[in-house]
């Protein structure tokens, strides 16, 4: 039984790993043939959440070696002030 449930989740991750997502805004459109993409890595776990995290490479050291790692991305956007305040040029409706 436990098995078989084992067999059911690596199909399940199997089938969306790599599937592409819409992203819910669109300034990071420049970087849509490579980023907005499902990934894995051992340091997301279910035992302290979903097992699901978003990936902010410029705010993390593991988000940044993952999206690196997937080739994700190739350099570093910052969007946001060190206030926390967007970019003028991040137009968000």
């Amino acid at each position: 039984m436990l098995l078989d449930v084992w067999y059911q989740t690596v199909d399940f991750l199997r089938e969306i790993m790599l599937c592409r997502y819409e992203p819910l805004f669109n300034y990071f459109m420049e970087f849509s043939d490579t980023a907005f993409r499902v990934v894995a890595d051992d340091y997301v776990t279910d035992d302290s959440g979903t097992g699901i995290v978003h990936c902010a490479p410029a705010f993390g050291e593991e988000d940044y070696r993952v999206c690196i790692g997937n080739q994700i991305l190739s350099k570093v956007v910052v969007i946001c002030q060190t206030c926390g305040f967007y970019y003028v040029a991040v137009n968000i409706p």
